[in-house]
């Protein structure tokens, strides 16, 4: 179990959200030639990571479970945000999303703080009710979040940005686009959650699924190699025991004979088959050793 600082929290939730949109933390002013800020595969860990610190920041800053203790109920950012600060808000200017989070973020509350809503969850929604959706867009070889023409028609609209291969589309909301969002405030937070809750479940249904048919596909692949496989080796010894058993016949075992020894007869029936005279079996110096052939004679010995 652990605590965080709140206020730390809020400050590394803006600066991610921040970042999300493609902007330097800090100054808050555009980056688009970072590339690393740019980069889709960075834009997805930062809204994951930004997800998991509004969950901290949900619980007051506090990870793990108190040990002795029984769990209490998790209260959800849509039980618990102040939607009477929304009468506080006014029009400045056409903004990205995360702009116009952190303009409500900085509206006042008496008594509570205004949470900071990840832009992630507003996105969500916004293509779960058809206003955006992920398009491939040829020119930049991947795809990216664009205005429908349903969300065209309430405010919402695009404009390329980037360079080189990490071409994207900036999402603006004018002001009809932010007054949809503050009169469905209260809709879209309770949404989201319903929404995650629903995706979270769905990726594990996903990943079961997955595993089944890679166990299925496992055990198809040992039925259908097993038995020929077993049956190879099976005859594969049988064949070893059937070329021991024929050399062993053909040792002399007349009376007397060196052959006689049933351990040396074994020995020799053991032996590679090989013949030294055989030009298919390699040449005779590599069955006998360097040098045999400076003997002289026709045979190694």
């Amino acid at each position: 179990m652990g605590s965080y600082e709140v206020k730390r929290l809020d400050v590394a939730i803006q600066y991610i959200n921040r970042m999300t949109s493609g902007r330097n933390p800090v100054t808050n002013r555009p980056a688009p030639d970072n590339e690393v800020l740019t980069n889709p595969n960075v834009h997805r860990c930062l809204q994951f990571i930004s997800e998991v610190l509004q969950d901290v920041r949900s619980q007051g800053g506090i990870v793990g479970k108190p040990p002795g203790r029984s769990t209490e109920a998790k209260m959800s950012m849509a039980q618990t945000f102040p939607y009477e600060v929304l009468k506080e808000y006014r029009y400045i200017q056409d903004q990205q999303i995360s702009y116009f989070l952190k303009q409500i973020s900085e509206l006042s509350a008496e008594e509570r703080e205004v949470p900071a809503v990840p832009a992630v969850h507003i996105n969500n929604w916004l293509r779960e009710k058809g206003y955006l959706e992920k398009r491939m867009i040829p020119e930049f070889g991947k795809e990216t979040s664009v205005p429908t023409e349903k969300g065209s028609r309430i405010g919402i609209y695009s404009e390329q940005a980037g360079v080189g291969s990490n071409l994207y589309y900036r999402i603006w909301f004018n002001e009809q686009a932010q007054r949809f969002l503050i009169d469905h405030f209260r809709e879209i937070l309770t949404e989201t959650e319903e929404i995650r809750a629903r995706k979270k479940q769905e990726r594990r249904a996903h990943q079961g699924e997955r595993k089944k048919t890679d166990r299925t596909q496992e055990q198809a692949q040992g039925q259908a190699h097993g038995q020929p496989q077993k049956q190879t080796q099976g005859m594969a010894q049988e064949q070893t025991q059937k070329r021991t058993q024929q050399k062993a016949d053909r040792i002399d075992r007349t009376p007397g004979n060196q052959f006689d020894d049933p351990a040396f007869s074994s020995l020799l029936a053991n032996l590679p088959d090989m013949d030294p005279y055989d030009p298919a079996s390699g040449p005779a110096d590599s069955f006998f050793g360097e040098g045999w052939e400076t003997v002289g004679g026709d045979t190694p010995f």
